[in-house]
């Protein structure tokens, strides 16, 4: 982590974190002191927020209200949106919330390659790849417009 990002203070705050969530688990089990923990890995219940909730269009459109943003543009168009409940527009901020993350993501990446650390691999791609799965069955299903087919609508 250290290699990858930096700072072994966020990474030990994380991990307590998911741990006091029961979203990772130590070896050995229930150590308070993470300085004792020889290894983490992810729970059930981790493997299932990462497995299915992260990737879900309903549960990442709820979490981006929730999520501090460094860009404020960004922040006041989907602060605007926030109160409109039509698919069409739900579709376009999840997307850009989606477009926002991944562009941390690969700010992030571009440190971590510059200090040899091991993460390269995106993550927000695979969310993205599996909400859209999910946009394609709701405007299936529901014969909603979705404003990406269209001209600009923001």
């Amino acid at each position: 982590y250290r290699e990858s990002f930096g700072m072994a203070d966020d990474f030990i705050s994380v991990i307590n974190e998911l741990l006091s969530r029961g979203l990772v688990e130590s070896e050995p089990p229930r150590v308070s002191d993470i300085g004792k923990i020889e290894a983490i890995r992810i729970s059930a219940s981790g493997a299932y927020y990462w497995q299915f909730l992260a990737r879900s269009f309903a549960y990442v459109d709820l979490m981006l209200t929730d999520t501090p943003f460094a860009a404020r543009d960004l922040a006041r168009s989907l602060s605007d949106m926030l109160e409109m409940t039509d698919l069409s527009v739900r579709f376009e901020r999840v997307r850009m919330f989606l477009d926002y993350l991944g562009d941390e993501e690969a700010k992030e990446q571009i440190a971590s390659e510059m200090r040899g650390g091991p993460y390269r691999q995106a993550i927000v791609p695979i969310i993205r790849e599996q909400i859209e799965c999910e946009i394609a069955v709701i405007k299936r299903k529901t014969g909603a417009r979705d404003l990406s087919d269209e001209d600009a609508y923001w």
